[in-house]
């Protein structure tokens, strides 16, 4: 049984002491594929493979010879050449003289095995060239810790040879602190517990620690080698040396802080700057304003009014030095409020329209009928990048037309409208290759335009900025010596679902006719687009021809049209002269509007004199448009009433009113601006108070009742923020609260913000805003509030004169040529002030508005032309609040009268 046994699974031979078989089992024969007739009295060289050195043999031979057993791996050669492996024993076999007898050789196949550990080797041997290639450092430990690999670029980066490596526990030799250079036990290592909590680990803020003691930065990625059962096995870890990376990030680091300090810096200059240059012009503006309210005579109010727009240039040097940091340092912001957008772009329009006229070019104005009104976003710096826009177009255009469209586009979330505004002109346009420079700074398409049209190349790098941090980005198209078109979308929450605005409905005009007689087609489709957009049925012709055909048609199909809307400029025959053929033709003849690209000067009084409904300045905004169509078919007819937009919007002023005075706390340092606080507010008649510093406003608040403080922030021994507080938490003991009113230099971004965080209610900057400073104050008044306004001309009110050039003939000793100076002086300065107010409008300048009003006002006044005066004085006080476009129109119209009665008038001789 043990020889069947033995048979059955080894290999058995049998030779004598010189090595000569004598024995092989069939195992043998099976293996080698020798019969045993081949094999007996061979030796066993017949198989050998050459795989083994001669030393091999020898060392067992010397073995076996002296009578011990041998036991080793050989490789021999089969019979058809092939090669197989043998785990081999050979027993010596001796006589009683201790003499070998024969040698019994008991074998076992292990060539599958072999062949197995060969194909391992060869893989160990693939795995471990890749490592070597990755450029990292890769060790391998097993459950214990214990270092069981690593390739050449871990012996490298951590100084340690393979042979001293292998075998030693990974953390406890190389990760034994963190990178604060704190001890880091094994428990606490942050790859083990990394492993554990997800099996991988990956980490950046590693320190390694090298055999020669040096520390250095690592990034690492571990994973885990687990058995069936999910217990650990073995971890592999790569890692790599990020000295050079961390060298950089810091150096980075340190450069930005540099920058934030030195930006820190400059912006802490231009404050102080500004606070040292705003406070004495405080004086200087304050003082000159309060003298030119005084009585003076020609000569003084000129030198005086030179000085007052000497300072305000000089403040408005200062704001753009501000703004121009601003968007250097990426601190331009924008905000969020509600606002009507029909209104935003109806004021921008107006004030753009001026400059389009005067270069006789077409000023459309299209807003898609799904467009909403009200909108939440920032309407000033939409404003600034219409403007930038328009203005250039206008700037590049020389004939043809610029229109301002808003459409509204899929896409937008839940409460927000997707908004495409665009601007197109028929200007010089600009070739593909200087797209991206004009929006770079201080760039325009090429030298020659900046020579011939002049400009900083600041407004598109500015409009591109604005619009990126409103959330979109301008796009453009164009060809050159064809036009251009500017556009980007907005997404812009919604207030409301209304689309425009809640009109009056005073008529009925769905399904009503309306002829449009205009030469322009965009202005034709335009119109088109408005009237079907309120189920209006128009019908445009292009002249004043066609409109009499169609006219006539109409009234001999017993259809006449019950409204016509007639553009002024026609060729061949004007608007004015189509209404008079329209009037000779039929004496019954519906109500006509007249509609002007290029609003001339007399043109309101020759809408009078033929009787027409109303005449309005392109571009037309639908409300505008809606507003004088239903109250041209809402209300009865009357000659002396002619619809203008100044008419259409008169109601939706809201001024407030004044009302007793105020004892007033003021704490100022400043002797110049004590004196003029005290001479402004006491015309106001409010009584006023005056503290040095914040420690004198605490004593004088606790010691006597005011109604409000204005508070200086930058006082000597206790500043204005410190005294608010201090007043703030004896407030919150006692009960109570005190208006606070921040006066301050300081204009740079956040300081509002600053002011009413340290309980302030409100805040003005110096130099301080008189208009500004009443309406705080106003609205602290009882009883004062929001009421509606009526024109300016009402029953009841004194006729105000258009002009009394008797007075100044009296002032100036009749002196003809005196006259004449100061006529074509006005005649000289007066157009450049109207056009810096219609750009100031549009821009939302609050202080150029002012000015440029306060220095028409002051021409105004040598002619004693009191009603023009009154409508400039009305706008300069209403600046910052709505409806100053309304203003505007009527300062228009007045200044259209006198400039009537200037022409007309003739020196006595």
């Amino acid at each position: 049984f043990q020889k069947y046994a033995l048979d059955a699974h080894s290999i058995v031979s049998i030779t004598d002491r010189s090595g000569k078989i004598t024995y092989t089992n069939d195992k043998f024969s099976e293996v080698s594929l020798y019969s045993r007739q081949e094999l007996l009295g061979q030796d066993h060289r017949l198989l050998n493979s050459g795989y083994h050195p001669h030393d091999f043999f020898k060392t067992m031979w010397a073995t076996i010879g002296h009578g011990q057993v041998w036991h080793g791996e050989v490789k021999n050669r089969r019979k058809d050449g092939s090669f197989y492996w043998v785990d081999s024993t050979i027993v010596p076999f001796l006589d009683d003289a201790g003499k070998v007898l024969r040698y019994v050789s008991i074998r076992t196949d292990i060539t599958e095995r072999k062949a197995a550990e060969d194909q391992l080797a060869k893989q160990r041997e693939f795995y471990e060239r890749v490592t070597e290639t990755l450029g990292s450092g890769l060790y391998v430990q097993d459950v214990d810790g214990r270092c069981i690999y690593m390739n050449s670029e871990a012996e490298r980066l951590l100084g340690w040879s393979r042979e001293e490596f292998l075998g030693r526990p990974v953390h406890d030799t190389i990760h034994t602190q963190t990178a604060e250079g704190a001890r880091l036990p094994g428990r606490d290592c942050p790859i083990m517990l990394a492993i554990h909590d997800g099996g991988a680990a990956v980490l950046e803020d590693q320190v390694f620690v090298r055999k020669d003691g040096t520390v250095f930065p690592v990034a690492l990625v571990s994973r885990a080698s687990t058995d069936a059962k999910g217990r650990l096995e073995s971890l592999v870890v790569a890692f790599s040396d990020i000295t050079e990376r961390k060298q950089s990030e810091l150096a980075m680091r340190e450069a930005k802080e540099a920058a934030e300090r030195a930006a820190q810096v400059k912006s802490d200059f231009l404050a102080n700057m500004s606070h040292e240059i705003r406070t004495p012009m405080n004086g200087i503006i304050g003082m000159t304003t309060l003298a030119l309210d005084t009585e003076l005579n020609a000569e003084q109010r000129e030198y005086i009014s030179l000085v007052k727009s000497s300072a305000d240039a000089l403040l408005n040097i200062i704001n753009d030095i501000l703004d121009f940091s601003k968007i250097e340092s990426g601190k331009m912001g924008v905000e969020v409020i509600d606002f009507s957008l029909d209104s935003m772009l109806r004021d921008t329009m107006k004030a753009l329209a001026m400059r389009a006229h005067q270069k006789q070019l077409e000023l459309l104005l299209r807003v898609a009928p799904d467009v909403p009104d009200r909108v939440r976003g920032d309407p000033g710096r939409l404003r600034q990048v219409i403007v930038n826009l328009v203005g250039n177009a206008i700037k590049f255009t020389e004939r043809g037309e610029i229109e301002v469209s808003v459409v509204h586009q899929p896409g937008a979330s839940s409460g927000a409208a997707r908004l495409q505004f665009s601007v197109r002109d028929t200007g010089i346009g600009i070739a593909q290759e200087k797209f991206d420079a004009i929006f770079e700074s201080f760039s325009q398409a090429d030298t020659s335009t900046t020579r011939k049209y002049g400009g900083t190349g600041l407004g598109l790098t500015i409009s591109a900025q604005l619009v990126a941090l409103m959330g979109g980005q301008i796009q453009l198209e164009s060809t050159l010596g064809e036009g251009s078109r500017f556009y980007f979308t907005l997404d812009l929450p919604v207030q409301g679902s209304g689309a425009l605005a809640s009109y009056q409905r005073t008529g009925r005009i769905a399904g009503l006719p309306v002829l449009v007689a205009d030469d322009n087609e965009s202005n034709r489709k335009l119109m088109l687009e408005m009237l079907r957009n309120w189920r209006m049925q128009p019908t445009a012709v292009a002249s004043g021809a066609q409109a009499m055909a169609e006219l006539e048609r109409a009234q001999a199909a017993g259809k006449p049209y019950p409204l016509a809307l007639l553009d002024v400029q026609m060729p061949t025959m004007d608007g004015f002269e189509l209404a008079q053929k329209i009037q000779q033709s039929q004496p019954d003849a519906m109500p006509i509007m007249m509609i002007t690209s290029q609003g001339q000067r007399g043109d309101a009084q020759r809408c009078r004199e033929l009787g027409l409904a109303a005449y309005l300045t392109k571009p037309v905004t639908q409300s505008d448009l809606l507003d004088a169509i239903m109250t041209t078919l809402g209300e009865p007819a009357d000659a002396e009433t002619l619809i203008t937009r100044h008419s259409l919007r008169e109601n939706r002023l809201l001024p407030t009113q004044g009302g007793l005075g105020l004892r007033i706390l003021l704490a100022e340092d400043n002797v110049v601006n004590q004196r003029l606080a005290s001479i402004v507010l006491g015309k106001q008649g409010h009584v006023l108070e005056v503290a040095n510093n914040g420690h004198q406003a605490l004593a004088l608040w606790q010691a006597q009742p005011f109604d409000v403080i204005l508070m200086d922030v930058d006082m000597p021994e206790m500043n204005g923020y410190e005294a608010t507080e201090q007043i703030r938490a004896v407030e919150a003991e006692q009960g109570g609260h005190i208006p606070v009113i921040a006066m301050t230099a300081h204009a740079m971004a956040g300081a509002r913000e600053t002011c009413l965080s340290h309980g302030m209610d409100g805040y003005l900057s110096k130099p301080i805003d008189l208009d500004a400073l009443r309406l705080e104050l106003d609205g602290l008044l009882p009883g004062t509030g929001h009421t509606e306004v009526t024109p300016v001309e009402q029953a009841g009110r004194p006729q105000l004169a258009v002009a009394d050039f008797a007075q100044l003939r009296q002032t100036l000793g009749d002196d003809h040529a005196v006259f004449d100076e100061l006529v074509h002086l006005y005649r000289q300065d007066a157009p450049g002030h109207l056009q810096q107010l219609q750009h100031a409008l549009a821009q939302g300048d609050v202080d150029a508005l002012r000015h440029s009003a306060h220095a028409l006002k002051g021409m105004l006044g040598v002619f004693a032309a009191e009603r023009a005066m009154a409508a400039a004085q009305q706008l300069e006080q209403s600046v910052g609040q709505d409806g100053c476009a309304v203003l505007m129109d009527r300062l228009n119209q007045c200044l259209q009268e006198f400039d009537q009665a200037l022409a007309q008038y003739r020196f006595p001789t």
